[in-house]
C-alpha cells in the first residue's frame, strides 16, 4: 500500500488512531519492536501562528511539507521552510461529528499530545484535565514524488515529509470534577461539546468553529484549521538535483480531480499572489485580501457544489474605514442558495450585513472575526445591497466573493492568475506615474468599491453606477480572464454622458481621466466582445495619491 493512500478513503477518528498501536493482534503472537516509519501528530497544542504557517504551505503555495523531527524527543518539531512545488489532493470525509477526546493524566497527555505538550503540562500536574473537541471535514494528501536539492541548507534540514493534512476545527478546555454532571451542545451538532458528565468546564479555547463544520457555505471558511499530520522519513530518492518524477493524476490514486462537488481535487499551482510592496505598497496590501479570498474560494470550489455566480458582480474589493462601509447592489433569486463571504488584508474584524430593496437587514454575520460568511436562500427576486464593514480598526482592504449553489465553476488557478494580473496593471501604472515625479504614485479609489469581477458571455456587458470621483486624476483598468478575449471599457460621466472609452481588441483595456469632476457620478462599463467561452472580467479603479 502506498503510503500516501493510508487514510486515502476515509479518516479515522482521532482517538481511534492513536489507539490503533495498542491493538492486541492475538494472545498467541509474540510482540515484537518494529521500527515506527509515520509519525501521527496531533496540532492541538500549536499557536495559531503556526497553524497559519502549516496551511499555507499546502494550500497556498502549494509545497511539499517538510519537518525536522527526532523521534527520541517526542516533545519537539520544528517547520523546515523549503519552497518545492507538491501536488495534493483534498478528500472530503465521510462523515461530520464532533469527536472527543480526555486527557487525564500527565503521561496520558504526553501519548495523545506530543509535540507541545508543555502548553497544557501546568494544568495536568495540577489535577486538572483536559478535553478536546473535533471535527475533521477532510484532508490534504500528497500525490506523486518530489526532488529536495542537495545544496540547499535550509532544505537539508529536513527529516520527515508530511503526507497527509487533516482539517477541521477544534476546541479545548481544562475541566474540575463537580456533583451530577452538566451538559452544553455545540450549536447545530447535536453534541456536547467542551463539558462532560461529572465535569465543569473551564474557559474553551476555539481554534475554528465547530457548529460552522456542518454547513457547506460556513465550512469554507471557518473549519478548515489543521488537526493531525501523518508524516514519514525522507528516503535517499527524496535528495537530488534532477527533475522528480511524474505526479501522479489523481485518478491514479482513486480520486476524481474534478470533482468540485466533494469527492477529491487536485491542488497543485502556488495560489500566492505577488506585489512588490516597495513598487506599489497599497498593491501588496490588497494582493494580500484577495490572496485570502482565493484560498476560501478554493475550498468551496474543492469541497462544495457552490460556484460563481453569473448574474451580476461576483468578487469585489475595496478600501474600508470605520464610518464608510462599501457595497454594491445585484440581484439575487428566489429559489437559489448563495454563500457569501469575505476577507481582509489585516486579518481585521469585518462584517457582512445583506439588505433587501426595502432597507430591511435580512442576513448577516457580525461575529467578531477576520473571515465573516453568510448563507443566504431568498424567499423572494429582488435586488439586495451586499454591504461590507469594518470594526474597531482605522482601515482595512476587504474583499467579498459572491457564489450560489450550482454555479460556474472557476478553477482557483484561473482566478489566481485574473487578480494577479489585475495587480500587475496597477502596479505598472503607479510605477509610470511615480517614474514621472509624482512621489507615492497610485492608490485605490477610497468613495466606492475599487475592484468589481464579473463573469460575462460573449455580447455582454456589465455597469457600475455612482462612482463618486475626487478632483484628482483617475486610472481606470480591466482585465479578462484569458489575455487573447478582448474586452473594452468605458467611463460615463452620468451627468452629461461624456465618455471615456478603450476599445482597442486586447484583454486589458485602460482608460485615465485628467480632470474628473467631482461634483457629478461616473458609470463604469465593462463589455465583453470576442471570446471563446465565457470570461471572468474584473475592473480597477485608481487615483493619484495626495
Amino acid at each position: 500500500m502506498r503510503a500516501t493512500n493510508l487514510l486515502k478513503n476515509t479518516l479515522l477518528p482521532l482517538s481511534l488512531l492513536l489507539a490503533l498501536g495498542a491493538c492486541d493482534k492475538g494472545k498467541n503472537k509474540r510482540m515484537t519492536a518494529v521500527p515506527d516509519n509515520h509519525r501521527i501528530i496531533n496540532l492541538f497544542g500549536f499557536e495559531e501562528s503556526a497553524l497559519h504557517h502549516i496551511h499555507n504551505t499546502v494550500e497556498l503555495h502549494r509545497n511539499i511539507f517538510l519537518v525536522r523531527y527526532d523521534p527520541s524527543s517526542p516533545g519537539r518539531i520544528e517547520w523546515v521552510n523549503c519552497p518545492i512545488s507538491a501536488s495534493y489532493t483534498y478528500q472530503k470525509s465521510p462523515g461530520r461529528r464532533v469527536e472527543s477526546m480526555h486527557i487525564r493524566t500527565f503521561a496520558d497527555l504526553q501519548a495523545r499530545v506530543p509535540v507541545n505538550s508543555a502548553r497544557f503540562e501546568t494544568s495536568v500536574k495540577g489535577g486538572k484535565e483536559l478535553e478536546f473537541n473535533y471535527v475533521t471535514i477532510g484532508s490534504y494528501e500528497l500525490l506523486g514524488d518530489f526532488r529536495i536539492p542537495k545544496a540547499d541548507p535550509d532544505c537539508a534540514r529536513a527529516t520527515h515529509y508530511v503526507t497527509t493534512l487533516s482539517v477541521g476545527a477544534f476546541t479545548f478546555a481544562e475541566q474540575r470534577a463537580i456533583e451530577g454532571g452538566i451538559k452544553a451542545d455545540v450549536a447545530g451538532t447535536g453534541v456536547g461539546g467542551g463539558v462532560s458528565a461529572g465535569r465543569e468546564s473551564g474557559a474553551s479555547t476555539q481554534i475554528g468553529s465547530l457548529a460552522a463544520c456542518m454547513d457547506d457555505g460556513t465550512a469554507a471558511v471557518d473549519c478548515f484549521t489543521p488537526l493531525q499530520l501523518l508524516m514519514m522519513p525522507l528516503a535517499a530518492r527524496h535528495w537530488g538535483d534532477t527533475a522528480p518524477a511524474t505526479t501522479a493524476s489523481a485518478a491514479d490514486n482513486g480520486a476524481d480531480a474534478g470533482a468540485g462537488a466533494g469527492g477529491g481535487a487536485t491542488a497543485t499551482e502556488d495560489l500566492s499572489l505577488h506585489v512588490d510592496a516597495d513598487a506599489w505598497a497599497p498593491g501588496s496590501y490588497m494582493a494580500a485580501a484577495l490572496e485570502r479570498l482565493l484560498i476560501v474560494a478554493s475550498r468551496v470550489d474543492m469541497t462544495t457544489k457552490f460556484g460563481f455566480d453569473d448574474q451580476g458582480s461576483t468578487v469585489v474589493a475595496g478600501f474600508l474605514r470605520p464610518e464608510h462601509p462599501q457595497f454594491f447592489s445585484r440581484p439575487l433569486e428566489a429559489g437559489k442558495t448563495y454563500v457569501i463571504f469575505g476577507a481582509g488584508a489585516l486579518e481585521a474584524n469585518i462584517d457582512i450585513t445583506i439588505y433587501n430593496s426595502n432597507g430591511d437587514i435580512v442576513a448577516r454575520d457580525v461575529d467578531p472575526d477576520p473571515t465573516p460568511a453568510v448563507t443566504f436562500a431568498p424567499s423572494k427576486t429582488d435586488n439586495y445591497r451586499i454591504e461590507l464593514s469594518l470594526v474597531d480598526q482605522p482601515e482595512e482592504f476587504g474583499a467579498l466573493v459572491v457564489m450560489q449553489d450550482g454555479g460556474l465553476r472557476v478553477e482557483a488557478p484561473i482566478l489566481r492568475a485574473v487578480f494577479q494580473r489585475l495587480l500587475d496593471a496597477g502596479t505598472f501604472a503607479s510605477t509610470q506615474i511615480r517614474g514621472r515625479g509624482v512621489a507615492n504614485g497610485l492608490v485605490f479609489h477610497e468613495n466606492n468599491l475599487a475592484v468589481q469581477g464579473v463573469i460575462l458571455y460573449p455580447g455582454e456587458a456589465i455597469r457600475q453606477h455612482g462612482i463618486i470621483l475626487d478632483a484628482t486624476p483617475a486610472v481606470f483598468a480591466a482585465v479578462s480572464h484569458e489575455p487573447s478575449f478582448n474586452i473594452d471599457l468605458e467611463v460615463i460621466d452620468a451627468r452629461s454622458g461624456q465618455t471615456w472609452a478603450d476599445t482597442e481588441p486586447d484583454g486589458n483595456p485602460v482608460v485615465v481621466i485628467e480632470q474628473p469632476d467631482a461634483s457629478t457620478s461616473y458609470d463604469l462599463r465593462v463589455l465583453y466582445g470576442a471570446g471563446e467561452s465565457p470570461t471572468l472580467a474584473t475592473s480597477l479603479i485608481l487615483k493619484l495619491a495626495d
